[in-house]
């Protein structure tokens, strides 16, 4: 039901229904320097039934950090007991202490579709302002590429920022098609030739294939909602 809804009402819909399930990720590294990310959150049931709530994000947002400490839209700390790294991709989950009741949680879906419409959320730093706010960029699925780490990934014109790493890439369903990754860019390629940015984000063909392999906690095995 809450699909069908997504799809009547659209992307606006969509934000407004899973902006409190989008969470900030905030670290400091060794040197103190601090960065901030961006994770999603959904629900996993275990063999019993007993429900978990797992933030999916990047590996590069919780590496070699000092403190890590994660936050709702309206900046209230999400207590988290687990951070679990894919060895391979740069993917990692946070699990956290309880099952928030902020609802409905996202659905992964593996198909991607060229030139579909999708929307990504996220917290990137904007110049000149006090805090990192969360922002909605529109946009579409440009192409599927591979990276010289035989990375599966595919690109979008939705606009990204430092911060948007471990975005959700939504689409007009609402659900979760991929997570953005990186900006592939080189600076004198710009200077020289204008050449600009690519927005990439792996599939969430590969963010399941990475919850199967990587996430049994607590020697639990998990099942998670997919579409």
């Amino acid at each position: 039901l809450q699909l069908v809804k997504n799809k009547i009402f659209g992307l606006p819909y969509i934000v407004s229904v899973y902006s409190d399930i989008i969470l900030k990720v905030e670290h400091k590294n060794k040197k103190d320097d601090a960065g901030i990310g961006t994770c999603f959150c959904i629900i996993a049931l275990d063999e019993n039934g007993e429900r978990t709530m797992i933030g999916i994000t990047n590996k590069h947002c919780v590496e070699n950090y000092s403190s890590l400490k994660v936050y709702n839209k309206l900046d209230v700390e999400i207590e988290y007991s687990q951070i679990v790294k894919d060895q391979n991709r740069d993917l990692a989950y946070i699990i956290f202490k309880d099952v928030d009741s902020l609802g409905p949680y996202f659905v992964l879906k593996p198909e991607v579709e060229i030139l579909s419409e999708i929307v990504t959320i996220g917290y990137p730093s904007v110049p000149f302002t006090k805090d990192s706010y969360q922002l909605a960029h529109k946009g579409e699925v440009n192409s599927f590429v591979e990276d010289f780490q035989h990375n599966k990934l595919f690109l979008t014109s939705a606009k990204t920022s430092s911060g948007n790493s471990g975005s959700p890439v939504i689409n007009d369903e609402g659900c979760v098609i991929g997570i953005l990754c990186e900006e592939l860019y080189n600076k004198d390629l710009f200077i020289e030739k204008g050449k600009p940015p690519y927005f990439a984000a792996i599939p969430s063909e590969e963010i399941i294939a990475s919850l199967n392999q990587y996430l049994n906690v607590n020697g639990r095995n998990y099942k998670f909602h997919l579409l």
